[in-house]
């Protein structure tokens, strides 16, 4: 299964709170669109649900949403988001969503992940695997 390390740039954070709970607790929605660079070139839209247990810790959950090019092979796929962030970063596990593949990246799967601690510019891994 082919390795590849990418940055992915989210360019905005839109947070709203969809559940207001006994403070320092909430329930936020994120809209974050961003750029791949790297072995993954393209666009990208991420939407998360955040769970804040602190004012700067919690967990999350969403989907990144990736249209662009993994070398020569152009099209689309959808990653699950699942992680944490704390006040040293953001933390998530990547998993390609089955059939979300389309063009040269139908059948696509894969898991990945990374560890951001600045701002709104990550590096990643992902594991991947196309159909021969």
């Amino acid at each position: 299964m082919p390795k590849i390390t990418a940055t992915y740039e989210m360019t905005a954070w839109s947070e709203n709170t969809v559940r207001d709970l006994p403070p320092p607790q909430k329930c936020t929605n994120v809209v974050a669109p961003g750029n791949f660079s790297g072995a993954m070139q393209g666009e990208g839209s991420s939407f998360y649900l955040l769970n804040y247990v602190t004012e700067k810790t919690g967990f999350f959950t969403g989907y990144t949403c990736f249209k662009g090019k993994i070398g020569t092979k152009q099209g689309s796929f959808v990653l699950a988001d699942d992680g944490k962030f704390d006040e040293a970063g953001a933390y998530t596990k990547w998993t390609i969503i089955k059939a979300s593949g389309s063009g040269d990246l139908s059948g696509i799967s894969g898991t990945g992940g990374f560890s951001a601690t600045e701002g709104m510019k990550v590096t990643f891994d992902l594991n991947y695997k196309l159909p021969e």
